[in-house]
């Protein structure tokens, strides 16, 4: 009787180990056969991988997480990273003369007797329109993606462009434009007035608010720093384009430049400018780097490195005006 039971056992375990081999061989582009699935903001779960290629669909859907395994909790302090769309309130700023739609972040127990960094970030062109959901959708993503990052345990406010209008009204393929012939545009006259109503309201330390934006916000970035020189204690404009004849205003304003040398929407000569327009000056607090294989949207690599996001954070308006 026990050696019948043995050669049961045994046949089983070969039969298995069988089934386990053929399994890998269709299954062999993913670890274990294991598909991941994102469960929520703070953690991932895997299901059984079906095989797509012989026509047998996933019973659970190829973007829905499987509902009969447990959670695989990612240890971040504060349960982070986390899903933007879900931490960026729905605001708007209405006045009688406008409404600005826009998203704003509060950090983790945010508290109104403190003081906060505060960041705006200025979208790109793809992202304008009314109803405030898309402009989280490129670069701020990739902010959240190092739970280390001082985006965390900053304000954040996303301003929403209306779909007719630009953050400067210049053609974004000529690269350079001149600031003195260009006139502010509506767009950015009601970003600025955004900023003073968010200074007042929440508590935003004022030695310590930056810009960025990518592509049309690139632009948005250098020219609300060449307008408002003295509201930002720095700007990290990606992949946009400034007007050179500024120098006199930008020479002090700690700015760090990114493009990609295979742009091939906005074209580098915007970046490029400022640049050596800088260099040459000898600006003591810009820094700037080309991507040589980077096309147009390099805001993934540079949000994601937060060696970036720090260098900005870092810098204070006090420091600038005691230069």
């Amino acid at each position: 009787m026990k050696r019948l039971l043995s050669i049961v056992i045994c046949s089983f375990i070969i039969l298995s180990a069988v089934s386990v081999a053929a399994s890998a061989a269709v299954m062999n582009d993913e670890p274990f056969g294991l598909r991941f699935a994102k469960s929520n903001p703070y953690g991932w779960i895997f299901s059984q991988r079906y095989n797509t290629d012989n026509g047998t669909e996933d019973p659970q859907g190829t973007d829905e997480p499987a509902i009969d395994r447990p959670a695989m909790e990612i240890e971040h302090p504060e349960n982070r990273p986390y899903d933007v769309n879900e931490v960026f309130e729905k605001h708007e700023y209405v006045t009688e003369d406008f409404t600005v739609k826009y998203r704003l972040y509060l950090p983790d127990n945010y508290d109104p007797d403190g003081l906060y960094p505060l960041m705006l970030f200025l979208h790109g062109a793809g992202e304008r329109g009314d109803g405030n959901d898309v402009q989280l959708n490129e670069g701020v993503v990739d902010m959240f993606k190092d739970p280390e990052s001082p985006v965390y345990d900053s304000i954040i406010i996303a301003p929403q462009c209306p779909a007719n209008e630009q953050w400067v009204n210049v053609p974004f393929e000529k690269g350079p434009y001149s600031v003195s012939e260009t006139p502010e545009s509506e767009a950015l006259k009601r970003v600025v007035a955004l900023i003073g109503d968010i200074t007042e309201r929440y508590a935003v330390d004022s030695d310590r608010i930056y810009v960025t934006g990518i592509s049309m916000g690139g632009y948005g970035t250098w020219d609300i720093l060449s307008r408002h020189t003295d509201l930002f204690a720095a700007g990290m404009p990606v992949c946009g384009g400034g007007d050179p004849e500024c120098l006199d205003v930008l020479f002090y304003v700690p700015i760090y430049a990114f493009h990609g040398q295979k742009d091939g929407v906005v074209p580098m000569t915007g970046t490029g400018k400022m640049v050596s327009a800088l260099k040459r000056a000898g600006a003591p607090n810009f820094e700037y780097k080309y991507y040589p294989d980077g096309q147009h949207d390099i805001w993934h690599n540079v949000y994601s490195e937060t060696e970036n996001m720090k260098w900005m954070f870092d810098q204070r308006l006090s420091a600038r005006a005691e230069k």
